[in-house]
């Protein structure tokens, strides 16, 4: 008699791609990607540190920022 013992993942299945983890965003969260990223992307934005500030204008740099932002918020990065 064989036994088989399974290794790895469970046999349950979990969900992938877009859809596997929605995190419940904060209101602040839903309110930057709705007014604040979109605004950024295309008025370009302020940058403000200890040592002074940098601006960016809009172009290519504000719009790669604001995909971006707006990936890293609807992954549960702003909370």
């Amino acid at each position: 008699m064989t036994t088989t013992t399974t290794l790895g993942k469970s046999a349950r299945t979990t969900p992938t791609g877009r859809k596997a983890h929605a995190p419940q965003l904060s209101e602040a969260a839903l309110y930057a990607q709705a007014k604040q990223v979109p605004d950024l992307a295309r008025r370009g934005c302020t940058i403000c540190t200890a040592y002074g500030e940098i601006t960016i204008p809009p172009g290519r740099m504000t719009t790669r920022l604001a995909e971006f932002l707006h990936r890293e918020i609807s992954r549960g990065g702003l909370q």
